[in-house]
């Protein structure tokens, strides 16, 4: 998490503005035994900390799935990269990417590090389409319930936005993973827009600010208030 997210949040959220000290030890470390007169990572300067430091109103986080990782300690010297400097081997396996014990977490960590206003800026679930999404919505229900619970711990949490409304343009995957609540007819030159049954999900507890019960595994009709 350091290396991933207090990288490039502690010199904005952090009491002392700073990169995180496990990060500059480890690259510091790393490049002194590839042969490097000076740490990889520059020091940020008095000036450059008092510049960057509270210069965020909140922390806005993207979520979609968890890795699991595992210590792999002296990595050869070669080429440097970021994976050598953390020193861990990570995996996901893409087709179990419904983890809201990591995204619950995660935000926790979020708080307890920087105690700042979070906002859930995306969260989603791909897949290659279709509006009988079951697999879209029971994510969405569990990672809900994960807000939830990191709510109930104290969590600074403002606001939830799901990704995304719409099927769409999804960088070097084209238009084949889909995150879309609404289905997109990429066929059809008027690309006519279908409700899938996430959409008809997320419109319910819009309007119930409720869960619901009904879409099952969590097991309760839990409420929703930001």
């Amino acid at each position: 998490m350091q290396f991933s997210v207090g990288l490039y949040a502690n010199p904005i959220f952090s009491f002392d503005g700073d990169y995180p000290k496990i990060v500059k030890t480890a690259v510091a470390s790393r490049s002194a035994l590839e042969g490097f007169p000076y740490s990889r990572l520059p020091e940020l300067t008095d000036e450059e900390k008092k510049y960057i430091k509270g210069s965020s109103d909140f922390l806005g986080i993207n979520y979609y799935s968890t890795s699991m990782v595992s210590s792999k300690k002296n990595d050869p010297i070669g080429e440097t990269s970021k994976n050598k400097d953390i020193s861990v081997l990570s995996s996901i396996n893409t087709n179990n990417r419904d983890a809201p014990w990591g995204f619950r977490k995660v935000l926790l960590w979020l708080n307890s590090q920087y105690r700042y206003p979070m906002y859930v800026t995306g969260n989603g679930y791909s897949d290659e389409g279709g509006i009988n999404d079951n697999q879209r919505v029971n994510y969405y229900q569990t990672h809900l319930s994960a807000l939830l619970d990191a709510l109930g711990k104290g969590a600074n949490i403002k606001s939830y936005t799901a990704r995304s409304l719409l099927d769409s343009f999804e960088w070097l995957d084209g238009y084949v993973n889909r995150f879309g609540i609404y289905s997109v007819n990429m066929s059809d030159p008027a690309r006519p827009r279908t409700v899938k049954k996430s959409g008809q999900f997320i419109k319910s507890v819009i309007a119930t600010r409720k869960i619901g019960k009904a879409y099952s595994r969590v097991g309760s009709d839990r409420s929703i208030s930001f």
